[in-house]
């Protein structure tokens, strides 16, 4: 008896203390329907504001995305693909264009850019120089 009042009062608390990350999680999947897509013609630098790395593993790709305010005074959102580079906030990149949009692709989350930046395309970052902060 009293194993089972531990296990449900443990479960109980997990439930609850994951709840608000699960809500926020689904707040930030909810705001990728009003990303506007564009596709980038030329180059384009930058400095990042925010970066969340991506991943690939054999069939599992997880863009990173990646917040820059551009130089032309833009910001936009990057979604790149298997670029397994470390870049950190304020770094000077370059985007290329990419025409890469695989099926069921997804991108790292970022909770509270996803729904403020809706401008998005799918790029190359390079970096240019790194943050000396």
């Amino acid at each position: 008896m009293k194993t089972t009042a531990f296990v449900m009062i443990c479960f109980f608390l997990t439930g609850c203390a994951s709840a608000p990350i699960k809500k926020q999680m689904k707040a930030a999947n909810d705001c990728k329907s009003d990303w506007r897509f564009f596709v980038l013609k030329t180059p384009v630098e930058g400095k990042i504001v925010c970066y969340n790395p991506g991943w690939c593993r054999g069939y599992s790709k997880v863009a990173a995305s990646v917040i820059v305010a551009t130089n032309d005074g833009d910001t936009i959102r990057v979604l790149d693909f298997c670029n397994s580079s470390k870049f950190k906030v304020f770094d000077a990149v370059s985007i290329s264009p990419s025409v890469y949009e695989p099926e069921n692709a997804r991108s790292a989350l970022n909770i509270d850019m996803d729904c403020r930046i809706k401008r998005t395309c799918y790029g190359n970052l390079k970096m240019i120089a790194k943050n000396s902060r």
